[in-house]
């Protein structure tokens, strides 16, 4: 991890704590193959698709209302290193480099032969107060030795030049060109300006190159409205135990923090333009707008939130979402009810997906893969879109597909991009064809909209691709994953249900399991009342050349499965089959696949259970931090599962249950008096299921 560089003033400054992050990608296609054809390839952490950025054009949307340059970051600093006279990249250990580059003519050459040497080269840009600042480099390294690798960081200083903190993340160690993006850095109040720093990790040698260096300022963001009611495509459904209300969460943030200074002002129009409702909130941080729709006519509205200068009728930011309130016979055959639950005709369903990629494989070898998860896994995320044959053999097996069209983007070089995709204009009338074609089939689960690209930075085309599925299916969601948490009002336009893909084993004693459980529950948290179907590490961080020692064991699937349940998760997603087959570590095929069905086959039984929205009330429990649990009720009998996600032994744990008689593990057959009161001993990776009288 990098410590400020040599011009902070704190130079005793401990290492920053990274940002959390994945480190697998496909390698479906090699960025030496991007290369040499002359495209842009990102690769970001997880199995994201690889997509160059996007122009800047206005975003249209039908159900959402986007202004110009909404979405669309601003570039404050880039450079491709081609001017060779130019001082600012130049130290002890770098240099402009004429054989190699990504693209131009250059790149710049960091070289480090001696591992107590740390130069840390940067260039600086003016900051203002509320900004965010992301970066992003092309890395290709040579012969590195040592536990580090090449990255990027962004830090702030104060005007008198002292360090105000910053944004890091791990370095990589690519052998063909790699591009390495930061998560979104807030730029401290009081900052005067941000460095952007180039450097290899302390402790490690050899030769790295850096091109295309791009930094990105995020516009201000005044208005951030999330519709938290109805939470399904802005459709009041009407079945039983469905909220009929329409609330909206409110953020303001205003670049001064003057909340005081502007006004929310929300009003509903009927489909004739009729003024059904306004209400207007006096500016704060957070506000929450709620509205009854239980008498509401059947039909289309327009939500309309403003904020407005206070005491003005001047109009700062404006969101528009539309509301449709259905008739009995109108409820589609699936979608996502008020808790997160795929609805799928008439009944609760947990989908148990795991990842695969079968481009290029035959049909026999499609066929031995469906074979090989059947009775286990109930559905599979192929990166390779699937014809309508593969459809038929799935369905057969008792297997439904969540149809890829992640990569259906002009500027995508993933091989499964479609030829007939070559701009952006091609994009939405080549999903709303794909979706017509495929929507009838009884496999069909759900559309995989989106594979951990940012909607900062690629919203335009991700809410178009959301707008053109809901045009044009209205019985199947969309599902985006993602390794981080993004904000609600962005995320929550471009999918119905959202994953979090977080690959904490690596085989290491520090690796982090517990950053599975708390990263999905951030999301659950934050994503109010969305369905959230959590992607579940099986591979080998090996398989993609990220130091991995090996997959994670049994116990770890299971245990990391448990958390995100234990968090909220309303499905599971496990990555990847693909890489089961080909694991670093030489661990042969057959025996991960049945770890992995060990696990899934536990949740499977147990789904009904998961899925039930009734809790057990009043339980509390001694256990501290590493404890994960979560209580359910489900036909007259009460269940709770306790999780460590610690690497340590939590030692006993007490659960206190009012009214509680006797509780047993789930399975076994021998109840043991309780007495209003459980303790368990919560070893490491321990998962615990009991079933609870009272």
């Amino acid at each position: 991890m990098p410590t400020p560089s040599p011009e902070s003033a704190r130079p005793d400054q401990p290492d920053p704590t990274p940002t959390p992050y994945n480190l697998t990608r496909r390698g479906f296609v090699t960025a030496g193959a991007a290369a040499a054809a002359g495209v842009l390839m990102t690769v970001s952490f997880g199995h994201n698709a690889a997509v160059a950025a996007p122009d800047t054009d206005a975003l249209t949307t039908d159900a959402l209302t986007v202004e110009p340059d909404d979405l669309a970051p601003i570039t404050i600093y880039s450079t491709s290193f081609e001017d060779a006279t130019d001082p600012t990249w130049i130290s002890n250990s770098t240099a402009y480099d004429s054989s190699a580059s990504h693209t131009g003519a250059n790149s710049l050459r960091y070289s480090r032969t001696d591992p107590a040497s740390y130069t840390v080269p940067s260039v600086a840009v003016a900051a203002a107060p509320a900004q965010q600042i992301t970066a992003s480099v092309f890395i290709k390294a040579s012969e590195l030795t040592g536990a580090g690798g090449a990255t990027l960081a962004i830090e702030a200083y104060s005007a008198a030049g002292g360090w105000l903190g910053g944004r890091y993340t791990k370095g990589i160690r690519p052998t063909e060109w790699t591009r390495l993006e930061l998560d979104t850095f807030d730029v401290p109040a009081n900052a005067a300006r941000i460095s952007t720093l180039l450097y290899l990790e302390r402790g490690t040698t050899g030769t790295v190159s850096f091109d295309d260096l791009t930094v990105l300022r995020l516009p201000p963001r005044l208005l951030q409205p999330v519709l938290a009611r109805p939470p399904y495509r802005g459709t009041l459904l009407p079945v039983p135990g469905e909220d009929q209300r329409i609330q909206v969460q409110v953020q303001l943030q205003p670049l001064d923090g003057a909340t005081a200074q502007h006004v929310v002002q929300i009003d509903m129009f009927d489909a004739a333009g009729g003024l059904v409702d306004s209400r207007v909130y006096p500016g704060a941080p957070m506000l929450e707008h709620s509205y009854d729709a239980a008498r509401l006519p059947h039909g289309r509205y327009q939500l309309r939130v403003r904020a407005l200068a206070a005491g003005t009728s001047n109009v700062e930011q404006e969101r528009q979402f539309t509301i449709t309130k259905l008739r009995r016979r109108d409820v589609p055959k699936s979608y996502v009810d008020g808790h997160g639950r795929l609805i799928r005709n008439g009944k609760p369903f947990f989908p148990i997906g795991i990842y695969d990629g079968t481009r290029g494989s035959s049909r026999a070898k499609i066929i031995q893969n469906l074979n090989d998860i059947r009775g286990s896994f109930n559905a599979v995320m192929d990166y390779n879109p699937p014809s309508r044959d593969t459809l038929d053999r799935a369905h057969e097996r008792g297997i439904s597909y969540i149809y890829s069209i992640k990569d259906f983007f002009y500027n995508s070089i993933q091989p499964e991009k479609p030829d007939a995709i070559r701009t952006e204009a091609d994009e939405v009338p080549y999903i709303e064809q794909t979706v017509r074609q495929f929507r009838d089939h009884p496999a069909l689960l759900a559309w995989y909209v989106n594979d951990e690209l940012p909607v900062d930075k690629f919203g335009r085309q991700l809410v178009a691709h959301q707008n053109a599925v809901v045009a044009n299916d209205p019985h199947h969601p969309t599902y985006a994953v993602d390794y981080i948490v993004r904000p609600a009002y962005l995320q929550l336009r471009t999918a119905d249900l959202i994953g979090m893909d977080d690959y904490p084993i690596r085989g290491e004693a520090g690796d982090t399991i517990g950053s599975v459980g708390r990263l999905v529950g951030q999301e659950v948290q934050l994503y109010p009342n969305r369905g959230q179907w959590s992607v579940i590490q099986l591979h080998n961080l090996g398989n993609y050349g990220q130091r991995g020692l090996r997959p994670p064991t049994l116990a770890e699937v299971r245990n990391m499965s448990w958390q995100a349940i234990a968090a909220g998760a309303t499905g599971l997603l496990y990555y990847s089959r693909f890489d089961l087959e080909r694991d670093a570590s030489g661990v042969p095929y057959r025996t991960l696949l049945d770890n992995a069905k060990s696990v899934v086959n536990e949740i499977g039984r147990l789904s009904d259970v998961i899925l039930s929205t009734d809790r057990l009330a009043d339980v509390t429990t001694t256990g501290g931090p590493g404890l994960m649990w979560t209580t359910r009720v489900h036909r007259g009998t009460g269940f709770l599962v306790a999780v460590n996600a610690a690497n340590t032994n939590l030692g006993e744990v007490t659960f206190t249950v009012p009214g509680l008689r006797k509780a047993r593990q789930s399975g076994e057959g021998r109840w043991q008096t309780a007495n209003g009161a459980l303790t368990v001993a919560l070893p490491p990776l321990a998962v615990l299921i009991y079933e609870l009288k009272r």
